[in-house]
């Protein structure tokens, strides 16, 4: 009992781990079995390893609950929760041990807990090993399904633990469904399983299965997305609902995790990628920045935003405000005509006040000429 309750403990640790994980999380570009919970059901065959002469094939079912931590290779440790059934036998010429037949049959439950390793090759197939231990009860009859006499007379513990290894492989069908054959081995701390204790080893026992496992959380996209020119990105973190960008940093491409379409909600345009010099007319690439916009302001109308215009430091100071005050009412005047509530913007033109960087640089200008859009309210 205590062997169940501290994989019980250890599986609902991790399982509070991924929520957690899953409600902030950094960006990173993991693979698709990352953060994925799975439920597989099998059946096959088994084939004792005892004292007996012969052994005869039987069957068992097994149930189990893994889940797959995150990771950005090919590879994924996990860790699982299982249930199984099932029967070995076997028979000798002639009765012995006190066995009134000359067979014995011997039903095994186990339930347990361990850890894989699974391999993506090419997101199709995955090979994996793992190990384990369980808490298992046997009970060994005759040919007549009457008890053995040891099992009878209490001679042993019928409930012991085991130790469990397997491989296999799964193979995917569909975006959430995976058909799996595998094979392991159960290995006994008793020599008990066939009710006697004849043979220098413990008995053991083989296992052939087939089943289906079934994936929630394996349907995330992972996209990587070139940025169209004039958007800084310096941070991007998921969350239950969409993805935020929070813009600084300069850089080229983001990639974008996420199981809802990306609800983009603060982005910056820079002013000469996206202004005509000087003036306020925007130029054909910011059509492309504000369009990644326009769904989530019209998704979400009860969202009320600030459009703030910012310019560099060369020119007077009224000058500066009315030339940023107009690049942001152009921009206003595009989202509105894509649909948008103008009484959800809000214009403010700031000219060269809070610079993002120096203003002795003509990289530094180019940097603090721009219009940044920013999400004030949000009622969910």
């Amino acid at each position: 009992m205590k062997l169940i309750t501290l994989i019980l403990i250890m599986f609902l640790c991790l399982a509070q781990l991924s929520l957690a994980q899953d409600t902030v999380q950094t960006l990173s570009a993991q693979n698709k079995m990352s953060n994925v919970f799975g439920i597989t059901a099998e059946g096959g065959i088994t084939l004792g390893y005892t004292d007996y002469s012969t052994q005869k094939i039987n069957y068992t079912g097994k149930g189990s609950l893994e889940y797959y931590l995150p990771s950005s290779g090919k590879g994924n440790i996990g860790i699982r929760i299982f249930g199984q059934t099932g029967f070995i036998g076997g028979k000798m010429s002639a009765p012995v041990y006190g066995n009134p037949t000359n067979e014995f049959s011997t039903e095994i439950n186990m339930f347990g807990g361990g850890i894989f390793y699974a391999l993506s090759l090419g997101d199709a197939i995955y090979p994996w090993v793992g190990v384990g231990i369980s808490d298992l009860w046997f009970h060994p009859k005759d040919a007549n399904g009457k008890d053995l006499p040891n099992y009878a007379a209490n001679v042993y513990d019928h409930n012991i633990p085991a130790y469990n290894g397997d491989a296999g492989i799964r193979i995917m069908v569909s975006k959430q469904m995976s058909i799996n054959l595998a094979g392991g081995i159960v290995v006994a701390t008793t020599d008990y399983l066939d009710d006697i204790k004849a043979g220098a080893h413990n008995d053991l026992l083989y296992t052939l299965t087939a089943g289906l496992s079934y994936y929630f959380g394996r349907d995330k996209e992972v996209v990587a997305q070139a940025l169209p020119e004039g958007i800084r990105v310096d941070t991007v973190v998921i969350t239950k609902e969409d993805t935020v960008v929070i813009t600084n940093t300069k850089v080229d491409t983001v990639v974008m995790t996420y199981t809802k379409p990306a609800e983009i909600k603060s982005l910056v345009l820079s002013g000469d990628a996206n202004f005509e010099f000087n003036k306020a007319k925007l130029l054909t690439n910011a059509y492309t920045v504000l369009d990644s916009l326009v769904s989530t302001m019209k998704k979400h109308p009860e969202y009320k935003w600030e459009i703030d215009g910012y310019t560099d430091a060369i020119g007077s100071d009224s000058y500066n405000i009315r030339l940023s005050k107009q690049r942001a009412l152009s921009v206003v005047d595009y989202l509105v005509s894509q649909g948008v509530q103008r009484s959800s913007l809000k214009i403010k033109g700031y000219g060269k006040e809070n610079p993002i960087a120096t203003n002795d640089t003509n990289e530094g200008r180019s940097m603090n000429r721009r219009v940044e859009i920013k999400l004030l309210t949000n009622d969910n």
